[in-house]
């Protein structure tokens, strides 16, 4: 697993076990939902601010009829199958731009391109074309692709179950032509499966979605999947969760968290926090970890939450302190994606 990966992880199990732990406490706390701009896997130069999308196997170099390892499809030996694969490049785009790390991407109309639409190797003059054309900084090429499919039937209750999958696979390079380097090498797969139940063969499939729906599903979701390795994307509707009681003031600043004015409950929080009980203190200072989480102010977050875990040391304590170094250290690599200068 990549390391990027195992960081996603560790906040999403370490989040899990802190509601966990919150459904069978007992007390009075609140659930909330905050972003969290997560790591790509690719540090662009701080100068790239815009890509080219292009495709290497398409309409235009391929033969008709065809579509890499398709064998449970007919295919019309009249059309050209590899323009399909631009969904490919549909679900990078939209994907990438999603991300804060971009100002702009385009996916390369190769139809203007007089010998790089009709190859499939690239060469630097031509990425070189491609980014003066487009009036961008780097290129994502998808160098390959592979399509492999499967139809199982199974016999069952008097019925036929059939489960049809396509499993995608890509190559993608990550091209700077200013340096003429080649910035990641990247693997990326992808399974979908459909399924049909009827009490005879032919119904069962009829079942299914149209082959070209689903091969047009498959490559779109493929190119998703690329874009989120390759860029910093924000994920949403992570879980936090706050005390809501404790004193007035933790009670005043709740009632302001609910309304996600998490200044106006900061404030009374701080307050909170000088409370001559350590049990309350600690309970302010948790929430004013989270305060600073929202607000990206990481190392402020983590003094605070070792500050509530010092005053009375619980199992939210020590999760959060967790998520938290997991964070930090996501900070980090974000910081250098995001061109930020030390």
């Amino acid at each position: 697993m990549k390391f990027q990966d195992m960081m996603k992880a560790v906040i999403k199990k370490a989040g899990l076990i802190l509601i966990s732990i919150l459904m069978f406490s007992c007390g009075s706390y609140r659930i909330t939902r905050i972003s969290i701009l997560l790591p790509g896997q690719v540090n662009f130069p701080p100068d790239v601010h815009s890509l080219s999308l292009v495709l290497m196997k398409n309409e235009l170099n391929m033969p008709e009829g065809r579509l890499d390892s398709i064998d449970n499809i007919s295919l019309d030996p009249e059309f050209n199958y590899y323009q399909f694969a631009r969904e490919y490049l549909y679900g990078l785009n939209h994907t990438l731009q999603e991300s804060p790390r971009f100002q702009n991407i385009v996916i390369t109309d190769l139809n203007k391109f007089d010998s790089l639409g009709f190859k499939t190797e690239f060469d630097w003059r031509e990425i070189i074309r491609i980014c003066k054309r487009d009036s961008t900084d780097a290129v994502i090429l998808i160098d390959d692709f592979f399509l492999e499919d499967s139809l199982e039937t199974i016999d069952w209750i008097g019925g036929y179950l059939v489960k049809y999958q396509l499993k995608n696979s890509l190559n993608i390079l990550v091209l700077i032509p200013k340096m003429q380097d080649i910035a990641g090498r990247y693997y990326v797969s992808n399974e979908d499966s459909w399924h049909g139940f009827d009490l005879s063969f032919e119904s069962a499939t009829n079942q299914l979605p149209e082959p070209a729906d689903m091969i047009l599903l498959s490559c779109y979701e493929t190119g998703q999947k690329a874009g989120k390795r390759i860029a910093p994307l924000w994920s949403d509707g992570i879980k936090r969760i706050y005390f809501a009681r404790g004193n007035k003031f933790l009670t005043r600043g709740a009632s302001y968290a609910k309304k996600d004015m998490w200044r106006e409950a900061a404030g009374y929080w701080r307050m909170a926090a000088d409370s001559k009980k350590n049990k309350t203190s600690a309970k302010a200072a948790y929430n004013m970890a989270l305060v600073c989480e929202i607000e990206d102010k990481l190392e402020l977050a983590q003094d605070w939450i070792a500050l509530s875990d010092s005053l009375r040391s619980t199992e939210f304590s020590i999760l959060y302190q967790q998520i938290l170094q997991t964070r930090f250290k996501h900070q980090t690599m974000l910081d250098k994606q995001m061109g930020v200068q030390e």
